[in-house]
């Protein structure tokens, strides 16, 4: 008696075929990938709620915003003030008196080095605030780093600054021993200028410092990545499937 026994390498030779059905109780495996996926399955983001419209800015955002703007009429603001600062002839008579008048650089050349700065400093915080306030998350990025790094400028230049303070404090207490009243007059009008100085470089250093700490906040972060969704949302909204609400 001769007994047929099945081929390990093929036990069901007749479910071989792509597309014929496999016995009874074996799974038919042949529409399966390499990694045992469907070969033509596409995956779809699942959301609980579609992102079919632009996430709303909080309060937080808001604010955030409103101070990357602040912070570019600042830039202006001090911009002014320290070409204003080195054109008047009571400033350019204190610097001649530590040997600035020798530089090679004119008061005009420095008036365009500033006015340039200043457009390209103040354009930059405008084109970051408007395209975070449209949800971009390379903006929300740029103004922390643009944030950091003022903070540490006017840090710097605020300690600059105040060291200059009080040597014009000492040089004044000792020109109050001149006879020259336009000499004190030069120091005492160079003293007042150099505080405002250290004012603004103060308030950027604290408004700096407020920025980089709001862009880095949850609600922050939430906001450009809902608008990033929306964005892809509204790319191919075919890949985006909502879980059904659940019934209790």
């Amino acid at each position: 008696m001769s007994h047929d026994f099945p081929n390990p390498q093929n036990p069901h030779p007749q479910a071989q075929h792509h597309g014929d059905a496999a016995p009874h109780g074996v799974a038919d495996l042949s529409a399966l990938g390499p990694h045992g996926t469907p070969e033509h399955y596409e995956t779809h983001q699942v959301y609980e709620h579609l992102p079919t419209e632009p996430s709303r800015p909080s309060a937080q955002v808001r604010l955030g915003i409103k101070l990357i703007y602040a912070h570019a009429v600042l830039i202006v603001v001090h911009g002014v003030a320290s070409f204003y600062r080195d054109t008047i002839p009571t400033s350019t008579t204190v610097y001649a008196q530590h040997g600035a008048a020798a530089m090679d650089v004119t008061i005009g050349k420095i008036a365009v080095l500033y006015a340039v700065i200043t457009l390209v400093l103040v354009a930059t915080n405008i084109l970051v605030g408007v395209f975070y306030s449209r949800g971009y998350t390379w903006a929300r990025i740029t103004a922390a780093v643009l944030a950091i790094l003022g903070a540490m400028n006017n840090l710097l230049l605020g300690l600059l600054t105040l060291i200059g303070v009080f040597e014009l404090f000492a040089a004044l207490s000792r020109a109050s021993d001149s006879a020259d009243p336009g000499y004190i007059e030069a120091y005492r009008y160079a003293t007042i200028f150099v505080v405002a100085s250290a004012v603004l470089y103060l308030v950027g250093l604290l408004l700096c410092i407020i920025i980089a700490v709001y862009m880095f906040k949850p609600q922050a972060a939430a906001f450009t990545t809902n608008w990033g969704m929306w964005r892809a949302y509204q790319k191919n909204p075919s890949m985006y499937v909502q879980i059904p609400p659940a019934h209790f």
